[in-house]
């Protein structure tokens, strides 16, 4: 593809809450807008009213979100206010508005970005903004999709000044998330994926990664402008291919020299990956039990793992000496308080550094969250009560009784993995689930707060360190 013919001034824009996490989407689309020509830049807020005038200040031809199922109505709001004020196009992409589609009629954005963006937006400006695949309009029904990009390669390293430069604390902290590839070849019925890999089954390859060469090279280019200790790769499925793993972890201590964190899953865990990955320099990783009872999470959840690969992935690392964290999700559709407290067993025995416990919230577009509707355990007025957090109480059909237990437990979770005798002894048991709620979730954040900050190995400025904190407490 050329260069787009005409420069246009395209602004991206995060009305949402800031999190401690990269912005991944902004970083690769701007990277990809700017090789084209494209005049890109970026602002943030939540104060809706200052951020509309400063966009209106920019004068852009077209402003772009990126958004998440929760950050959806935010937006709807947010581009109502902007297009009373100023005279511009508006695109929304990300997980939340790809699986659902509905809200565009509801709403003044002019289209919604459905899959990956790049060749799309190029197409929509290269029309003069009005037209694209990947792209639909208000009226449109039917959906002209682009082939998934194969060769990432071909790709510039993320734009990550574009945010860096108007947010100090992701660009100063000590460590960088980093993206080594796309796609994720597993079903979870809780997880976008599953849905996703159907819609774009036809369109190339779901499943691809950067070469070894390509990831250290973006590694590096980032360490020069902004220096970091720790990488973070966020792949689901970072140890998936290990012809590359082996590459990548042989040469990252001679060619970048940081630890790093990953994301691995049970079922890939051994001790030939565990060994490799200590040689690269990671020293600790990230991966999910989500439940305890083999039905929900081989059956509902489609985990299709089973306990003894999760024990066995467990004591490797714990041998081995690199830290873990564990994942957990609560109110699962049928999930009984027994279900729920085999899953902190499990958690208990498994002996992870941090593990956390999600309240399933059954966005629209998942499949769990159609399995849900179609055994009643859901009703269909739930999108108007969904909640705004996984903490904050599951919106199922169960009792008030049990709706509270698991809240209790979702937000404790951390201190009792941590210190499994506050639920082994009993009587300790009961007086810990009998503290009101908020005492809950004091106690949560404080160990959750404390673990992550160890697995990270957050050592950046006072300020900074601070600032981030608050961050991520804000978001629990």
């Amino acid at each position: 593809m050329q260069k787009i013919r005409t420069p246009i001034k395209c602004i991206f824009v995060n009305a949402a809450a800031k999190t401690i996490y990269d912005k991944h989407p902004v970083y690769y689309l701007a990277a990809y807008l700017k090789s084209k020509g494209v005049i890109v830049g970026y602002v943030q807020g939540s104060n809706h009213t200052k951020l509309v005038s400063e966009i209106e200040a920019i004068a852009p031809d077209l402003v772009l979100y990126s958004a998440f199922s929760t950050d959806l109505d935010g937006y709807v709001s947010f581009d109502r206010m902007l297009k009373e004020r100023v005279r511009v196009k508006s695109v929304i992409g990300g997980p939340g508005p790809t699986f659902d589609q509905e809200f565009l009629a509801k709403s003044t954005i002019d289209a919604l970005c459905v899959g990956e963006g790049e060749y799309a937006l190029e197409q929509f400006i290269d029309s003069g903004l009005t037209s694209g695949n990947n792209l639909l309009f208000h009226g449109q029904t039917d959906l002209t999709l682009n082939p998934l990009i194969a060769d990432l390669d071909s790709l510039p390293f993320p734009h990550r000044d574009i945010v860096y430069e108007k947010d100090p604390v992701l660009r100063d902290v000590n460590f960088k998330l980093f993206l080594t590839g796309r796609g994720c070849p597993y079903s979870c019925t809780y997880c976008y994926n599953n849905l996703y890999n159907r819609v774009f089954r036809e369109q190339g390859k779901v499943l691809r990664q950067k070469s070894v060469n390509y990831v250290i090279a973006e590694m590096n280019e980032c360490r020069k402008k902004y220096p970091y200790e720790v990488a973070v790769f966020q792949d689901d499925t970072f140890i998936h291919n290990k012809v590359w793993l082996r590459e990548f972890c042989e040469r990252l201590p001679k060619e970048v020299g940081v630890g790093f964190l990953c994301n691995v899953r049970a079922n890939l865990v051994d001790e030939a990956t565990v060994l490799m990955l200590k040689e690269g320099g990671c020293y600790g990783v990230s991966w999910s039990i989500e439940s305890g009872c083999e039905t929900l999470r081989n059956q509902v959840l489609k985990r299709r793992m089973s306990e003894d690969q999760m024990l066995q992935a467990a004591e490797l690392l714990n041998r081995h000496g690199l830290k873990h964290r564990i994942g957990n999700i609560f109110g699962i559709p049928g999930e009984t308080w027994e279900d729920m407290l085999s899953t902190l067993e499990l958690n208990i025995k498994s002996k992870p550094m941090l593990a956390i416990g999600n309240i399933f919230v059954p966005f629209k577009g998942l499949e769990l969250t159609q399995y849900a509707l179609d055994h009643k355990f859901l009703r269909p007025d739930y999108l108007s009560r969904l909640p705004k957090n996984y903490s904050t109480g599951s919106v199922m059909e169960i009792s008030e009784e049990l709706n509270l237990k698991m809240q209790k437990l979702a937000l404790l979770f951390p201190v009792l993995v941590c210190f499994p005798f506050l639920y082994t002894v009993k009587w300790l048991r009961r007086v810990i689930f009998s503290l009101p709620r908020a005492i809950c979730k004091a106690l949560g954040t404080l160990v959750y707060g404390v673990r992550m900050w160890q697995l990270y190995r957050v050592s950046s400025k006072p300020v900074t360190a601070a600032r981030l904190f608050l961050r991520e407490m804000g978001g629990r």
